[in-house]
């Protein structure tokens, strides 16, 4: 069985390794190149072959890298 052309925005989110909000906000801000489809107001879907192209790039508004955390801020 073949993979859905389409994927929730929770599938998304896990694709690219972030929070669906993070998703959301990204998307509605224009930060990323995705195209949601609008099921409901409040639903979305996204291409997979739009988000299988992100895989691996950094998502604006993400959490930083784990090896960047407890950096700055009077730690050394």
């Amino acid at each position: 069985m073949s993979d859905p052309m389409f994927l929730s925005e929770e599938q998304a989110a896990q694709m690219l390794g972030v929070h669906r909000t993070t998703l959301r906000r990204s998307v509605d801000a224009g930060l990323l190149p995705l195209h949601p489809i609008f099921v409901t107001p409040h639903l979305r879907r996204f291409r997979r072959d739009e988000v299988e192209s992100l895989r691996g790039a950094p998502v604006p508004g993400s959490a930083m890298p784990s090896a960047a955390k407890g950096r700055g801020r009077g730690r050394s």
